[in-house]
């Protein structure tokens, strides 16, 4: 982005915003911080899981901070871009919420996995994994089109990308 530009706003949603959302938040930000204002939210705030931090803090992303909130605690109400990254987000009341364009991407909740710790620890690795590959793909062809382009992102182009995807 060019100094004075705005940045984009993408809001990563989830249920409960202790696993997934946060992930992502943290992830996007790695990726694309200086091209984005990254958020997450969730209808609730199940707190930060611990195993969420730990996934994250393995990988080296920049986790200070990171903070469970719920929609009203957000301090925008308009994004360019809404990720629901579960099932359950889908069914969340966005009338209060104004976006350019949703996507679905719906991951399993790591936080009801069962076994022992590193069971457990072991399925927010694999859902931290996961998201960072779809949100890796995201942010190359966001970057790539914008380049390409010089010109806003056509969003509605980046389903191609997410076959299980499906824009709202």
């Amino acid at each position: 982005m060019v100094g004075s530009m705005k940045k984009s706003k993408v809001l990563f949603l989830c249920q409960d915003n202790a696993t997934r959302s946060l992930m992502a938040e943290v992830i996007f930000r790695h990726l694309c911080g200086d091209q984005w204002e990254v958020h997450s939210a969730g209808q609730e705030s199940g707190g930060l899981h611990p195993l969420t931090l730990s996934a994250l803090q393995e990988r080296g992303f920049a986790s200070s901070g990171l903070v469970s909130k719920t929609l009203d605690q957000l301090p925008l109400r308009e994004f360019d871009l809404l990720v629901t990254l579960s099932h359950e987000a889908q069914g969340i009341d966005l009338s209060e919420i104004k976006t350019k364009f949703v996507v679905h991407l719906p991951f399993e909740n790591p936080a009801a996995a069962s076994g022992s710790q590193e069971q457990r620890a072991d399925a927010f690795r694999r859902v931290r994994d996961q998201i960072y590959g779809r949100l890796s793909v995201l942010a190359h062809r966001l970057e790539t089109q914008a380049k390409a382009q010089a010109a806003p992102v056509p969003f509605k182009d980046l389903n191609s990308f997410f076959p299980l995807a499906f824009w709202v």
